[in-house]
């Protein structure tokens, strides 16, 4: 006998189906955002796993990092969706459940032991007036509400506004981030371990500014989560 509740959504779905995110199929009532099949097919990293990995080696002598990691390779179609649709097309939701689907996983191996702070990845009012949303701040609510971890939202801010960097070189990004970030509230930051949250790595740029920004500010330690890592895989 099917419950009065589920009864419910198997009736709402049948006038009104909702489709995966990531590759468009229709979801069934137990499923959200996401359907199973791509849960179990994203191109996952473990890079939590593995001690030094080349994520964390990116901040080696810029940074006191502790520890880094990023959810998925940005690889395949169904990441891109998930991040396109979540920053470009109003559907950031789906950022912040799977974030949580991680998140409940990942610290399971300790990766965010003794974190004080999640910070997300700040942008700039002019873009956060037009897109309505910082992307990033879902995927931090994502990994808060599966480890009980504050976020701190508003100690740092984007004081320099940057046009998109998808299409700029290495150098370019490098130069257009510099002194980017401006923290308001040195008290939220000294002496914590803060954890840096982002949707994408690709030259670690923008994060090694964020993360420059926080270190002047007095935290101790510093580790990184992005949803995704694109241009490099993971190497011991």
């Amino acid at each position: 006998m099917i419950k009065p509740l589920r009864y419910i959504a198997y009736t709402y779905d049948l006038f009104f189906p909702r489709y995966c995110t990531a590759c468009g199929t229709r979801l069934s009532p137990t499923e959200q955002y996401i359907c199973i099949q791509c849960l179990n097919n994203m191109p996952y990293t473990n890079a939590h796993l593995i001690e030094h990995n080349s994520i964390e080696q990116l901040f080696w002598g810029i940074l006191p990092i502790k520890r880094a990691t990023s959810f998925f390779y940005y690889s395949n179609d169904d990441v891109i969706n998930i991040i396109h649709k979540g920053k470009y097309q109003g559907k950031p939701a789906p950022l912040q459940y799977v974030s949580y689907i991680m998140a409940k996983d990942i610290m399971k191996d300790g990766f965010f032991d003794g974190i004080d702070h999640i910070i997300p990845m700040p942008i700039h009012t002019r873009r956060l007036h037009h897109r309505g949303y910082n992307q990033s701040m879902y995927i931090a609510k994502g990994i808060s509400k599966a480890t009980g971890i504050p976020i701190d939202g508003k100690s740092v801010i984007k004081s320099k506004y940057t046009d998109n960097q998808v299409r700029v070189s290495a150098q370019e990004r490098k130069t257009n981030v510099e002194n980017t970030f401006k923290v308001l509230n040195n008290e939220n930051i000294k002496g914590k371990h803060v954890l840096l949250v982002d949707d994408v790595i690709t030259t670690s740029s923008t994060m090694k500014s964020l993360g420059e920004a926080v270190m002047a500010a007095g935290c101790s330690d510093i580790s990184v989560v992005s949803f995704a890592l694109a241009g490099q895989s993971i190497i011991i």
